[in-house]
Formats: C-alpha cells, structure tokens, sequence
C-alpha cells in the first residue's frame, strides 16, 4: 500500500503539467523555497493512517507573470515534479483530474487539482520579504471522501493534514 498510496498522495497535492520550468536566476525574478510535511488517512481498498509525505519545492515567479516550479516529493519513495504557467494559463489533464498552476496576482502562486469528488489548492503567498504557504482541499457536493489515483486505481481517504510548512524567499 506505501507505494500507491505515495503516487496518489503526490497527485492529490501537486500533480505533474508535463513542461519543464526554467529556474535560473534572472533580474526580477522572485524565488521561493517551500517545505511542507503532511498526513493522510486512507481507508479503501486498503487501510493506512498518519501516513507521512513531505513536499520541496522550488518556486519562481519571473519578472513577465510566468512562474516556474520544481517540486520533490518524498515518502516511501522520491519522485521530482516540474510545474509551468502564467497569469490566465489553462488547466492540463492528469491521471485522475486535471491541474492548473498559476500566477495569483502579483506576489503567488496557487496550484489548483481537481479529481471527480475533490479539489484541493496549494497557495504560496509573499508579503515582502517573507511568504506563506497555504493548503486547502474542498469535497464537492455528495462526496464525504476524498480520492487518490495511484496510477492504476482510486483510493478513498480522509482529508490530508498539513503538519508543518516553512517558506523562504531569496
């Protein structure tokens, strides 16, 4: 169970857009290093509880409304995700739902993933020089559950708790 529940935990909080982010360093750009640990109960097909899953990420939001981000997760196993977009970017299909990552006004970024009975959004906000990083996730109308896609099934859980985020901006 550690190894689907690892992949459907990954695309419940920050699922793959398939384009690789540049993050090099450029005049006017800002960036920013997230590090959130979070928990999750699971009940279906198989039980698993506090199951630990720990979020880096390295974000950029560049002088032209573009943001870039480069997330690694780690549990069980480690698996590194890229994220790209821009101010009014589409949302792209994934396995199990669709993500969208966005500038969020001038000064955040907020990842947003919907599955058929949840969405959950992940925002990183700046206030000068320091930021904040804010999980959220909403069960649409009728559902009591959230699901996981591990790749090859759903799985039925609890909602994830955040346990502890830091941010740094540089």
């Amino acid at each position: 169970m550690k190894f689907p529940l690892l992949v459907a935990t990954v695309l419940l909080v920050a699922p793959p857009t398939f384009a690789s982010p540049a993050l090099a360093q450029k005049a006017g750009d800002m960036h920013i290093d997230v590090d959130t640990e979070l928990r999750v109960n699971c009940n279906r097909p198989l039980s698993a509880q506090d199951f630990p899953v720990r979020i880096r990420g390295k974000n950029t939001i560049a002088a032209d409304g573009s943001a870039a981000a480069r997330w690694q997760i780690t549990s069980v196993f480690t698996q590194d995700l890229n994220f790209s977009g821009k101010l009014g970017g589409h949302p792209v299909p994934i396995p199990g739902g669709q993500a969208q990552l966005r500038v969020s006004g001038r000064n955040g970024l907020l990842l947003t993933t919907t599955s058929p009975q949840h969405i959950t959004y992940a925002r990183v906000t700046i206030r000068g020089q320091s930021c904040q990083v804010r999980f959220d996730a909403k069960l649409k109308p009728g559902f009591k559950e959230y699901t996981l896609w591990s790749g090859s099934r759903f799985y039925y859980c609890d909602r994830p708790r955040v346990v502890q985020t830091t941010c740094r901006i540089y």
